[in-house]
């Protein structure tokens, strides 16, 4: 995610945050199921489903308090 993504999701009310974290774990499984099975090699979207993920959650978090 670049800097201008993060300061607006930083401003985004805490449902859409969730909902986006949903959506980003559900892509995250889809992703390794396809690795799994080989249908899919680009590993480097893995990394960044994470990274993406990660920072969601802290979002959420510095929101929360």
């Amino acid at each position: 995610m670049k800097k201008r993504e993060l300061a607006k999701m930083r401003k985004q009310p805490r449902e859409d945050l969730v909902k986006r974290l949903n959506e980003e774990r559900k892509k995250m499984r889809e992703l390794k199921f396809n690795l799994s099975l080989g249908k899919a090699s680009n590993i480097r979207e893995l990394r960044l489903r994470k990274k993406t993920i990660a920072q969601l959650l802290t979002i959420i978090k510095n929101n929360e308090s």
